[in-house]
Parts: structure tokens; C-alpha cells; sequence
């Protein structure tokens, strides 16, 4: 197998799911232990994006940010809504970038045809005070960005891959970056 190489993600963001994402969770060490939230018996899919997941669950997990947290990236790609999507990623560059996007699209009289993502594994691989790093494997569906300016469509295959999130837990999860790990 090949190496791996971390990018700066925006295929996620931008170019992932047109704009896609990221995750994480806590953990503890190096090792390659499954994260703290035990995986669910069968792949996690995020649901329907017709209403902006705003409810936080008390004692939410990890695993229920991230689940959350890609619920609402679907949304503000479906809708151009990224105001609740910007509140779970302060900070994190790429994702700042991933929401201009997707309201210089809608903006432009766009849109994005988006079928959503599913979670395919978590694994923790290490943690700080209130930092903890994960990688995300992932099930993205196809996806079609629609500029509405005349521009040709984009239009992205569906895939799998996987992303290296970091999180922030103080008063509440955060996205703090999101990288995307690259076969070469």
C-alpha cells in the first residue's frame, strides 16, 4: 500500500461533496485504538438535510458532533444556509473557505445537488487538553454544483476516502481543522 500524504482539505470543503467535510472526536495516545464512542453496528449515515440540525444533545458525544456537525454541512450545501454550519467550525480555515462557497454559489442564483455522506469508521488516534484528532472514513454520494451563472455544472463522482479532523471541546465541541488523506 502507499503512502499517505495530509492535504489541506477543500475537496471536502470545495470539492469533497462540491464542498465536503470533516470530523473528529476525543481519544487518548498515538495507538490505533477505535475512538472512545464505540462504533455502531452498522454505517452511520447522516440524514435528510430538509431542516438545519440546531438541537445539542446533553452529554453529546464525539461521535454525535461529527454526526451533527456533517448533517448540518448538508444543509448549508442543499440550501446556501451556512449560519449554523459556521458556529460548529469557528476557527477552522477550511471550512470558513467550504461556506463562502457554498454562498458565492447560491448567491450567483446556484445550487448543489448533494445526496449526503456516510460515516464508515472513526478512529482516534491521539488527544491534548481539549484537542483530539480523528480520522473519518467516508461514503460520499455524487454531487452536482449548479453556478447558475452560466458556467458548465461541476459534477463529482461518488467515493470514499478518509479525513484527519481536530476538535475542540471547551463549552462545546468545534471543528478546528480538516484535512484530507491522499494515496499517492
Amino acid at each position: 500500500m502507499s503512502p499517505r500524504a495530509v492535504r489541506p482539505l477543500l475537496r471536502p470543503v470545495v470539492v469533497g461533496f462540491v464542498l465536503s467535510a470533516c470530523l473528529a472526536v476525543a481519544g487518548c495516545g498515538g495507538d490505533s485504538a477505535p475512538a472512545a464512542d464505540p462504533p455502531p453496528s452498522s454505517p452511520s449515515a447522516s440524514s435528510s438535510a430538509s431542516a438545519a440540525p440546531t438541537a445539542v444533545p446533553p452529554g453529546e458525544t464525539a461521535r454525535e458532533f461529527i454526526e451533527r456537525w456533517l448533517k448540518t454541512e448538508w444543509y448549508a450545501e442543499t440550501t446556501g444556509d451556512t449560519a449554523t454550519y459556521r458556529k460548529l467550525t469557528t476557527g477552522c480555515r477550511s471550512c470558513g473557505a467550504f461556506a463562502d462557497e457554498v454562498e458565492a454559489i447560491y448567491a450567483g442564483g446556484g445550487r448543489v445537488q448533494f445526496g449526503g455522506t456516510e460515516i464508515r469508521g472513526i478512529k482516534r488516534l491521539k488527544s491534548v487538553p481539549n484537542t483530539f484528532v480523528y480520522d473519518v472514513d467516508y461514503y460520499v454520494t455524487r454531487t452536482v454544483v449548479d453556478y447558475g451563472d452560466g458556467k458548465p455544472d461541476k459534477r463529482l463522482p461518488a467515493g470514499v476516502g478518509t479525513y484527519r479532523v481536530e476538535l475542540s471541546r471547551n463549552g462545546g465541541w468545534r471543528i478546528q481543522s480538516t484535512y484530507r488523506l491522499v494515496n499517492e
